[in-house]
């Protein structure tokens, strides 16, 4: 897992509204929810 891929993930799974990785600009335009992760169960509470 590289952090590009964490940054993607974070940025499908929030509300964020732009994602800028280098040259790169990727703008909200809906939500494709097949990409959407539930993240609930996949860590341990504190």
């Amino acid at each position: 897992m590289s952090a590009l891929e964490d940054a993607f993930r974070c940025f499908m799974d929030s509300d964020i509204e732009v994602l800028v990785v280098e040259y790169t600009i990727l703008l909200r335009d809906g939500r494709n929810l097949v990409l959407k992760h539930d993240y609930r169960n996949a860590f341990e509470l504190d």
